[in-house]
């Protein structure tokens, strides 16, 4: 397990953070899985994956014109298929995840270190 660093390379106390908000803080994944996530999610755009289509387009959709959709913040790109992203920010480490609904292009970049944003 990857050990968290402070913005000045420092490792973190106790190598890493538990929070209480499990759900929003709790996930502990590797970029290859995270990868997986995205093209079963693409898959399931097409209506070819283990969600309901409808549950993908739905995540695909801004929620009231704003920057998100189910789980998921939307970029928009016209008549292409949107592109889906989320970053996680924990103490210590960075990360994101950010691919095409349709999957034509994905990344998983996952970061011990607070400057990993950069």
């Amino acid at each position: 397990m990857a050990v968290a660093h402070d913005a000045a390379g420092q490792a973190l106390p106790g190598k890493f953070r538990l929070y209480p908000e499990a759900a929003a803080a709790g996930l502990w994944s590797t970029a290859p899985e995270l990868a997986l996530m995205a093209l079963s999610i693409a898959a399931s755009w097409k209506g070819l994956g283990l969600l309901a289509q409808t549950t993908a387009l739905a995540m695909a959709r801004p929620v009231d014109d704003g920057p998100t959709g189910l789980g998921v913040f939307v970029q928009p790109r016209g008549r292409r298929p949107p592109r889906l992203y989320h970053e996680g920010v924990n103490a210590g480490f960075r990360s994101i995840l950010a691919f095409d609904a349709d999957a034509a292009f994905g990344i998983a970049v996952m970061t011990n270190g607070e400057g990993g944003r950069a």
